[in-house]
C-alpha cells in the first residue's frame, strides 16, 4: 500500500480526509484541497494571534490527564487519535505519555510545541505540527520508528532542520509548505553513507510557498521513491539537467534469466531511458541512478519559468506523467500554451 493510499484510506475524526492520488489520477484535485486547508489554517492562526495579544499567555501544559479529559476516555490505552489543535499548549509532561501506547495519529497544529514533545508516543504514524513556530529542532529519529506522515507547514525550519528530518526510517509524506526555505538539502554533494540514506522512503513532498530556486532539484535527486512533488509558489526558473549516476554492468534481460550481456561502463543517455519497455521500467529505475526515477506528478505553478526550453530536462524523469505550470510567465505570456503538460505513453 502506498503512502497516499494509507493516508486517504484511514477514517479518523481528528483528521480531514485527504485525497492523495493513486498514481496520477486526480492529482490536481488533492493539491487544491491541500492548498485550501493550508490557507484556512493560516487565516485562523492570524486571527488567533491578534486575540492572544490582548492577554498574557499562561503556561499551558499537555499531560495525560488533559488528553483523557479532552477525548472523554477512562484509560490511556483507549485513545488512538489525538486532536489538541489550537489549545495554546507550550510545554508537555512527557512522563505522562507512557501508557498511551495505542496513539497513532496526533493533530497538534497552532500551538507552541516541538517535535521532540511527542517522542514518548512510540507507535505514532501521523503527526500534524503545522503553525507551531518550530525552529532549531532537537529530537531523535529513533523515537519515531513508525512515523509515516509529518506536517510541519507554516513553521520556521532551517536547512539543518530539514536534514535531521531525513533520518526517520519510515517517513513517506512530508509537508514543509511556508517555511521560508531556500533549499531542501545542501547543494554540496553528500559523501557519507549516512547522508546518502536521507529520506529514502519518501514518496510525497510538499515544498510550496517557500524560497526555492532551480538548484532545489540537485538536492532532490537522491529521493529514489519520490512520486509527488509540489514546488508551487517558489522562485524556480528551470528544471536543470541533472547528471545520471553509475550504470549497472548487467542488462535487464540478464537479471531476469535472459541472454547474458554486459553493458559498457558508461552513463546512460536519455534516449536509452526512453527505449526501455514499460514492463521493465520500474526494475530499470531501481538498478540505475536515473534522477527522480519514480516521480509521476510535479507542480511548478506560480514560479518564474519563461521558456519552453527550461522544461526539457523533465524528459530525464522516466515515470513523469504530469507537470502543472499555470501562473508562470511561460503560460501567462503565451495564451495558446496549455498550463498543464501531460507526459503519456
Amino acid at each position: 500500500m502506498s503512502a497516499g493510499d494509507c493516508w486517504s484510506g484511514r477514517a479518523s475524526s481528528c483528521f480531514p480526509v485527504r485525497a492523495f492520488p493513486r498514481h496520477c489520477e486526480g492529482a490536481g484535485h488533492w493539491v487544491v484541497v491541500h492548498r485550501k486547508t493550508l490557507e484556512q489554517k493560516y487565516r485562523n492562526a492570524q486571527a488567533q494571534n491578534k486575540r492572544k495579544k490582548k492577554h498574557i499567555l499562561t503556561n499551558n501544559t499537555l499531560d495525560g490527564a488533559f488528553l483523557m479529559r479532552l477525548h472523554c476516555v477512562d484509560e490511556p490505552s483507549e485513545l488512538c487519535s489525538v486532536d489538541v489543535s489550537e489549545q495554546r499548549l507550550n510545554s508537555v509532561k512527557q512522563e505522562d505519555f507512557a501508557g498511551f501506547d495505542n496513539v497513532a495519529y496526533i493533530k497538534a497544529s497552532d500551538n507552541a510545541l516541538t517535535l521532540g514533545s511527542f517522542s514518548r508516543f512510540c507507535f505514532l504514524r501521523e503527526l500534524d505540527l503545522s503553525l507551531n513556530g518550530c525552529c532549531n529542532m532537537i529530537f531523535s529519529a529513533a523515537d519515531f520508528p513508525h512515523l509515516e506522515v509529518l506536517d510541519l507547514s507554516c513553521n520556521s525550519l532551517s536547512p539543518d532542520d530539514v536534514v535531521s528530518l531525513g533520518q526517520f526510517p519510515r517517513l513517506k509524506v512530508l509537508l514543509l509548505s511556508r517555511n521560508g526555505l531556500s533549499c531542501f538539502l545542501p547543494d554540496h554533494d553528500l559523501q557519507t553513507r549516512e547522508e546518502d540514506a536521507l529520506f529514502q522512503p519518501l514518496e510525497v513532498l510538499m515544498l510550496d510557498e517557500n524560497k526555492m530556486t532551480s538548484n532545489v532539484f540537485h538536492g532532490l535527486t537522491r529521493l529514489r521513491r519520490l512520486r509527488h512533488l509540489n514546488l508551487e509558489g517558489n522562485c524556480i526558473s528551470e528544471i536543470p539537467h541533472l547528471p545520471f549516476g553509475s550504470f549497472p554492468l548487467r542488462t535487464l534481460d540478464q537479471q531476469h534469466g535472459g541472454k547474458q550481456e554486459d553493458l559498457a561502463q558508461s552513463k546512460p543517455s536519455q534516449d536509452h531511458v526512453r527505449e526501455i519497455s514499460e514492463e521493465n521500467l520500474r526494475a530499470y529505475c531501481g538498478e540505475t541512478h536515473v534522477p527522480l526515477p519514480r516521480l509521476q506528478w510535479l507542480n511548478l505553478a506560480n514560479n518564474k519559468i519563461a521558456e519552453e526550453e527550461a522544461l526539457f530536462a523533465a524528459a530525464s524523469f522516466p515515470m513523469l506523467r504530469e507537470i502543472v505550470l499555470h501562473s508562470n510567465p511561460l503560460t501567462t505570456q503565451r495564451s495558446k500554451l496549455q498550463a498543464r503538460v501531460l507526459f503519456l505513453d
